[in-house]
């Protein structure tokens, strides 16, 4: 529903891993906000199933695009998002997307096997359109 400023989620798991999870959890970690607004989501499931699909969609639309670009591996993802590596340091490219209000997030630094990649969320068709267009100018211009 585009609402992961309210972090709003849940979690499935085995009894033993959430016995586990309570114990570093704080106590008070969902506000009251979120809490209503999540209570009010679950009222409208039709709503959720029409926003799902549209995400879905547009993941694999851009998907697509996202394999055919030359010095850009992606990654396989089941969710909301793709983890790329390219062939362009991923903090100048960071840099660059950022300089055409284009926000993805520079996750090289978080191990060293994840150097050169970024994780890019799937956002609104024509932000996705720009995103795939920016790419393709980058990886030209140091060809």
């Amino acid at each position: 529903m585009g609402l992961a400023g309210l972090r709003i989620g849940y979690l499935i798991a085995d009894a033993d891993l959430i016995r586990e999870i309570h114990k570093a959890k704080l106590p008070y970690n969902l506000n009251i906000f979120s809490e209503l607004v999540a209570s009010k989501l679950l009222d409208h499931q039709n709503l959720l199933q029409q926003n799902i699909q549209k995400i879905v969609s547009e993941k694999e639309r851009i998907g697509q695009k996202l394999f055919k670009l030359k010095g850009v591996t992606v990654f396989p993802s089941q969710a909301n998002f793709f983890m790329i590596a390219t062939s362009i340091p991923a903090p100048a490219l960071f840099e660059k997307l950022l300089n055409l209000g284009l926000l993805v997030r520079d996750i090289s630094s978080y191990h060293p096997r994840l150097q050169n990649t970024l994780r890019i969320t799937v956002g609104m068709p024509a932000e996705n359109d720009a995103l795939i267009n920016a790419l393709q100018i980058s990886r030209s211009q140091i060809d």
